[in-house]
């Protein structure tokens, strides 16, 4: 099998994946079939195999054949499992197990959207720095030390002051509206830097599509927030 230049702007995708319902949910990031050997590239270093956990209890081989086919290729190696049985925890435990001995990253998915969007979102964030895609502690990050609150506080402190409240009202702000949760606040924060008109601007555009693309936020939650903006301000 010939290897293509993983090179490009768009998923790779394994020629077997052809009729894959998870595909319809690859939407922001284009997407091509390719001779290749795991189910989706999603950068130069970086691959997925895909994987539903009612296939792998009617096929506890494949697993292990798929993992054998692409041996040692690949830097980041992403086993993503969609959990679609009703007491997945053996199986879960056996495939937790084989993760860590072939050098996985696992990742449970309990929807083909779900799926989708950690394809299409692992490509987006190829050239992405890592701080932006690594989660972070906002009181460890934000929080003065306790020699800080001890003693004098210099400029410095007063500034991480400053941006530990304008975090905690930003949180505030959209987590009050029910749409979205503290941590959806979080990545919105992150992505937009704390630019609360830039995330709004963004929502109202093509009913969101360009958050949904962030993680854990998806279509409903873009929609949903889109339609929160759009909505009449009402004092009450």
């Amino acid at each position: 099998m010939n290897k293509p230049s993983t090179k490009t702007n768009s998923i790779l995708v394994n020629i077997r994946q052809k009729g894959n319902p998870v595909l319809k949910f690859i939407r922001n990031v284009p997407w091509q079939y390719a001779s290749i050997i795991p189910d989706y590239i999603v950068g130069e270093t970086a691959c997925i195999l895909y994987l539903s956990l009612r296939y792998h209890q009617l096929n506890q081989n494949y697993i292990h054949e798929r993992l054998k086919e692409l041996g040692h290729l690949f830097e980041l190696r992403v086993l993503i499992i969609q959990v679609d049985i009703k007491d997945p925890t053996h199986l879960l435990k056996e495939i937790t197990k084989i993760s860590i001995l072939s050098d996985c990253t696992l990742i449970l998915t309990w929807s083909q959207d779900e799926a989708g969007r950690y394809i299409e979102t692992f490509k987006a964030y190829e050239n992405k720095p890592a701080d932006l895609i690594m989660g972070k502690d906002c009181e460890n990050t934000i929080s003065p030390s306790e020699d800080d609150v001890m003693g004098d506080v210099n400029i410095t402190d007063k500034e991480i002051k400053s941006n530990q409240q304008h975090l905690n009202q930003y949180i505030n702000c959209l987590s009050a509206s029910k749409c979205v949760n503290k941590t959806d606040s979080q990545t919105f924060y992150k992505a937009f830097n704390g630019n609360l008109s830039k995330l709004i601007q963004t929502a109202t555009i093509r009913e969101g599509e360009d958050l949904e693309i962030l993680p854990g936020i998806g279509t409903l939650k873009a929609q949903k927030l889109s339609k929160l903006f759009k909505a009449p301000f009402v004092i009450s």
